[in-house]
């Protein structure tokens, strides 16, 4: 079984931003080097944008920004998935006959009749069973005394054929949600509640991970640490998202069969995944858990830091609690940090307390179409990339008029700005878009049309610069 190098790219949601074309550099040169090329995406990503050779489990519920409430779970069939069996059988295995499929199934999944195991909102080991659970099982006892058989087996095929049938939507958590939904109008209707209210995470809104992690007699006192310092912090509603990841990443783990000669690179890292992960590794053993890298990206200081004095800006309130727990519980050779400049390291190592490295951006270079001599012509600045607030994509229009008198009009330099817009997240970037669709195109030339680039495009945009 050739090792495996897996993506992690939970905000990866279409082929928007720089999640898809990093995604796509990297897996591309994992396959290249004969490594088992795995990509793992947010549950809302379309698997027809990859290619057939890529693995790709759309398996996560949060993304990294966190704007929106966990998306429902993905419907896993009747398949109870964990991930802290000892698993040593792989598909390689079965192909060169050192083990048969039963064996494989058997060390990657339980099959468990007619009833899915993997309920959304399962009960606490010491919760009595739900209600819903008792009546039906009232009901299939009393179908079996007081039914004949052949009724009683028919009965039994129309259940299962009406469970199969039914839409994943209306199973468990999806149920529960429509219910939720539904009460909702019902009271906006009456009166009794806003229309469009804001959104502002609750703590601890959904109780069902944290009592299921409370209940573990490993992960108890680790998340009661946890919930505790978070609560603190008045971060408390971000460790329903840390244990929503660590489901996921679970799940990964046992769908993928990945071991210690594995790796997971999250691209895209936040502090939050690194107690998740810090969690899954204590369980899993540091003997069979894959290498895990964590890449952030984004700056956490509003100035450079000083040793011993440490601004604490809102990034960096949000993460150094989470590397603080890291600490706290124990840092592991498992779990590695990078970021993608030397400046940036220093910042996160000062701010987390463990050494960072650096680990550059991917690009794919040979889609790149370098001209063989420079054209006549003015010098092209082009802005690649999403448009976004915080890139600087607002300044533009004040870099252009500047620029005006001196350099554009006299023919030195034109502007070739790509134009990919989320304008919900990004209002000055939309308001700054449209003063620049009010220059003429030899100024500045839009490209795009407000959707994302195809690869070829994209590095075709690269290449003009």
């Amino acid at each position: 079984m050739k090792p495996a190098f897996v993506i992690l790219h939970n905000g990866l949601k279409d082929q928007c931003g720089h999640y898809f074309e990093t995604s796509m550099a990297l897996a591309e040169a994992a396959h290249e080097r004969g490594l088992r090329a795995i990509l793992a995406t947010h549950v809302s990503c379309p698997i027809g944008l990859f290619p057939d050779w890529l693995e790709v489990y759309p398996l996560f519920c949060t993304d990294h920004w966190m704007g929106e409430p966990p998306a429902p779970s993905p419907d896993l069939g009747r398949l109870r998935i964990d991930p802290y069996e000892r698993r040593y059988i792989h598909a390689g295995d079965v192909r060169e006959g050192r083990a048969q499929v039963k064996d494989l199934l058997h060390d990657r999944f339980h099959l468990s009749g007619f009833v899915n195991p993997l309920p959304s909102s399962a009960p606490t080991p010491n919760a009595p069973p739900p209600r819903r659970s008792r009546l039906a099982w009232l009901a299939n006892r009393l179908a079996y005394y007081l039914m004949p058989p052949a009724a009683a087996r028919v009965a039994r095929a129309v259940g299962q054929v009406i469970q199969d049938w039914t839409p994943p939507v209306m199973r468990g958590e999806g149920c529960a949600r429509l219910i939720q939904g539904a009460t909702r109008h019902w009271r906006v209707w009456r009166g009794l509640e806003e229309r469009h209210p804001p959104w502002r995470p609750a703590p601890f809104q959904d109780s069902t991970h944290i009592a299921q992690a409370l209940a573990h007699p490993l992960e108890g006192p680790l998340v009661a640490r946890a919930q505790e310092c978070l609560t603190a912090c008045n971060l408390g509603w971000e460790l329903i998202h840390s244990l929503v990841f660590k489901r996921d990443l679970e799940r990964l783990i046992a769908v993928a069969g990945l071991g210690p000669r594995d790796h997971v690179l999250l691209g895209t890292a936040h502090s939050r995944e690194v107690l998740a992960t810090a969690l899954v590794v204590r369980r899993v053993g540091e003997h069979r858990a894959p290498l895990f890298h964590f890449e952030f990206r984004h700056a956490v200081f509003p100035s450079p830091p000083r040793a011993g004095d440490v601004p604490l800006s809102a990034q960096a309130r949000c993460h150094k609690p989470f590397f603080d727990l890291y600490r706290e519980f124990g840092p592991s050779p498992r779990m590695r940090f990078y970021t993608d400049t030397q400046e940036l390291s220093y910042d996160y190592g000062v701010l987390a307390g463990v050494p960072f490295g650096v680990l550059p951006l991917p690009f794919r270079t040979r889609l790149m179409a370098a001209p063989a001599s420079r054209p006549a012509g003015p010098l092209v600045l082009a802005y690649i990339g999403e448009a976004r607030d915080e890139k600087g994509f607002p300044w533009l229009p004040m870099l252009i008029d500047w620029l005006m008198d001196s350099h554009i009009r006299t023919g030195k330099v034109r502007f070739l700005v790509q134009d990919t817009l989320v304008p919900r997240w990004n209002p000055q970037s939309c308001a700054a878009l449209e003063m620049l669709r009010r220059y003429p195109p030899e100024v500045v030339q839009l490209v795009g049309d407000q959707k994302p680039l195809t690869a070829e495009a994209y590095y075709g945009l690269v290449s003009a610069a």
